[in-house]
């Protein structure tokens, strides 16, 4: 993480919109939910894409939209699996990706826009998902997780 070049990324955008574009909840099939286990083992997912996008307003002005979407994921695992084994005994995984929309008032650089798209982006919508995580799992009736604080996640590849 770069500060220098988040802050001149900062300079150059404004927040406008935070959207939750899109979620799943899965359940393993073969598991009660009243009998979940106990003692459960988590697993965190974070990936982050950015595009540049320019629309016409209707008085012919550009906009400039920098767009990121921030998909984060966790998930309840047998307590003892780790994240290298491909066994891993999954109970209930819960994905979702937020879109968010900066106005762009000038250009970023290619470096910029990584450096703010994996620091920033994550950091403005991480609320949103944490309070996802809470109100879903409780609707759901499944166990409580833990979201880890901001910094504790890894980027990861999705396994998609």
């Amino acid at each position: 993480m770069n500060k220098n070049i988040i802050s001149s990324a900062t300079k150059k955008l404004e927040l406008i919109n935070i959207v939750l574009h899109e979620t799943s909840l899965e359940r393993a099939s073969d598991i009660d939910p009243l009998i979940y286990p106990v003692n459960l083992s988590q697993q965190g997912m974070l990936s982050v894409r950015a595009e540049e996008i320019s629309y016409e307003s209707a008085e012919d002005e550009t906009i400039n939209v920098f767009r990121t979407y921030v998909n984060l994921g966790i998930r309840a695992v047998k307590e003892g699996d780790d994240d290298e084994d491909d066994e891993v005994e999954i109970y209930f995984t819960l994905e979702a990706t937020y879109r968010v929309d900066y106005n762009q008032k000038k250009p970023l650089s290619a470096e910029e826009a990584d450096e703010f798209s994996k620091f920033n982006s994550v950091h403005n919508v991480w609320p949103f998902w944490r309070q996802h995580v809470f109100e879903t799992l409780r609707s759901a009736d499944l166990p409580k997780l833990q979201v880890p604080l901001m910094r504790g996640m890894v980027e990861k590849k999705s396994k998609k």
